[in-house]
This record gives C-alpha cells, structure tokens and sequence, in this order.
C-alpha cells in the first residue's frame, strides 16, 4: 500500500498516476505537481480534503476536480516569484 501525498489516501500503486510538468508562460514558469486518483469512492469519502492544503509551498495555486473515473489533485508553484 501507498500513500498519496496529496491526500493520505492508502491505495495500490497502479491506482494513483504522479505527473510533475513544467510549465512555460508569458507571465511566468510553474512546477505543476498533479495526482490522479483512479479509486473515486475514496475521494468522495474525503470531499475537501483531498488537496495539498496541509503542505507549506509558497506562491503556489492549488486545484482539484472530481470526474467518474477518478479526481486530479494539482498543486501549482510559480518559479519567477
């Protein structure tokens, strides 16, 4: 079992997908963290908490989304600040 760092959630490997971008913009350059989450029951038992709220980033945006196959978590940190 893992854990997601975003949320703490327990689960198997092959049901979290961990992207890490790097993103180029006319008003800056972002890390984009995203965890998707193949297991929604999970995420709905935790509605609100699945987030990154609980990690100290500064300049950074954070998101979620719920879809029936899954959530996005996303965790977005501006470089040029």
């Amino acid at each position: 079992m893992r854990r997601c760092a975003a949320c703490g959630a327990a689960g198997r490997a092959e049901e979290l997908e961990v992207a890490i971008r790097l993103i180029h913009r006319q008003d800056g350059r972002y890390v984009r963290i995203e965890i998707f989450d193949k297991a929604p029951a999970r995420h709905a038992q935790r509605a609100g908490s699945a987030d990154f709220a609980d990690l100290d980033l500064p300049n950074t945006a954070f998101g979620h989304h719920s879809m029936g196959d899954g959530s996005w978590t996303w965790a977005e940190i501006d470089l040029d600040q």
